[in-house]
């Protein structure tokens, strides 16, 4: 099946008046109008996902995600014993960690008595 001679009149036809002069209707101008809207809004969107997709690293998505997640797990409070015991440990092991937490947080105090200091201070501000 060959394309007619009048092929551009017939796919323009609601453009087209009878006489082949190209005139614009109300009713055209309507719709001329509804496609430059959407031609505007689909390049407002565009713009709006090309940003939006270059910034999702930048989202910190983590403290979302863990604020959504913590409403779903439990929280518990734990004595010091119930802390070393918490994985059902035998006795012989309570000791043995004891003493790794205290070599751990003296550790701590003597390389990093400035910032232990600094984080007092702050929380004396707060």
């Amino acid at each position: 099946m060959l394309p007619s001679e009048n092929f551009p009149e017939a796919c323009l036809g609601w453009i087209l008046n009878s006489t082949g002069v190209r005139a614009l209707e109300w009713e055209n101008g309507w719709i001329l109008l509804g496609l430059l809207f959407l031609i505007f809004l689909a390049i407002f969107a565009g713009r709006k996902l090309v940003t939006s997709f270059l910034t999702l690293r930048a989202l910190a998505l983590a403290p979302t995600f863990s604020r959504w997640l913590s409403k779903w797990v439990k929280s518990y409070a734990y004595s010091d014993e119930e802390f070393l015991r918490a994985d059902g440990v035998g006795e012989r092991w309570i000791e043995p960690r004891k003493q790794a937490i205290d070599r751990l947080a003296g550790f701590f105090q003597t390389q990093c008595a400035k910032s232990i200091a600094w984080g007092n201070a702050m929380r004396e501000l707060l």
